[in-house]
């Protein structure tokens, strides 16, 4: 039985990942249940968390999750995703060699990009704080990876979506359309690569199934290209609101495109996003609808 040990599992992204390796049967440790605070990473915590074995990999998906929330307290954010990713590292380097370990690190590390599908090769200045984060982050993975010989691997995930996200621009639209507000920012000509969550799940999933081919990987895990405008124009439809409006004006941080060329994730993992958009859009607002008359909205969520 292969045993993952995942961090940020009280999060959007880790809980559900955890759910996918629990279902196929894989031993599963993690720092928090969902919805729970999460306590500081060590290399102690984390050699708790697995019982004193050596886990086969660990996923960390702890850390910051939007480019905001970095850019209001950055000496908080970028200090704090270091410092757990350091943990982990130095976990494994002291304790668990032979585990390897999977960032979920971010598009935004593609800064400015063309409106082409980006390959992990191609290489620009992040343009928000949350996306040089997550480029150092990748840096650090290959220096353990090439100096201490651990197995890294870092998956760049573009806009991440599903039942149970609370945060972003989807649960923006979905409280705002309730309120009666069909007001946002931007053109709404902006492209994004929308992939739902659960297959991300099975990537992390194709992704532990392969032996690493070196010892420092990065992969591409995107979806479906849609823009905003329609994205939001399907959500309003569901939601019984009027078409959105936008202002014009873009927030700091954001590109006009993001677009993932995964053709490496296929090739090497056989690997390919199989939920639609629209279908997973009709999926989060069923889940929304649900959820709308909880006393429990408006909680904060844990992790990533």
């Amino acid at each position: 039985m292969t045993t993952i040990l995942i961090t940020g599992a009280a999060g959007f992204i880790g809980s559900r990942i955890a759910d996918h390796f629990r279902q196929a049967g894989h031993r599963v440790c993690v720092d928090a249940a969902p919805g729970a605070a999460r306590s500081t990473l060590t290399a102690g915590a984390l050699a708790a968390l697995a019982d004193g074995q050596a886990p086969d990999a660990i996923i960390h998906a702890a850390g910051s999750g939007t480019v905001g929330a970095v850019a209001a307290d950055p000496a908080t954010h970028l200090a704090g995703n270091l410092a757990a990713l350091l943990a982990v590292l130095e976990y494994a380097r002291a304790l668990a060699p032979s585990t390897r370990v999977v960032l979920l690190s971010s598009a935004a590390v593609y800064g400015s990009a063309p409106a082409r599908p980006q390959r992990e090769d191609d290489a620009r200045p992040p343009l928000s704080l949350y996306g040089l984060s997550k480029a150092q982050c990748e840096q650090v993975l290959g220096h353990y990876a090439a100096h201490y010989g651990i197995r890294t691997t870092a998956i760049r995930l573009f806009s991440v979506y599903g039942p149970g996200l609370r945060k972003q621009l989807l649960w923006d639209a979905m409280n705002k359309f309730a309120a009666g507000r069909r007001d946002f920012f931007g053109t709404g000509q902006e492209m994004r690569d929308w992939v739902h969550v659960d297959d991300v799940g099975r990537f992390m999933r194709c992704l532990l199934a392969r032996a690493p081919a070196a010892p420092f990987e990065v992969f591409n895990c995107g979806g479906q290209p849609a823009t905003t405008a329609q994205v939001l124009a399907r959500l309003a439809e569901l939601a019984g609101a009027g078409a959105p409006v936008f202002n014009g004006q873009g927030r700091p941080g954001d590109p006009a495109c993001m677009l993932a060329d995964c053709a490496r994730a296929a090739q090497a993992l056989g690997w390919q996003a199989q939920v639609p958009w629209r279908e997973g859009l009709q999926q989060y607002a069923d889940w929304y609808g649900g959820i709308a008359a909880s006393p429990s909205l408006h909680s904060a969520e844990g992790g990533r």
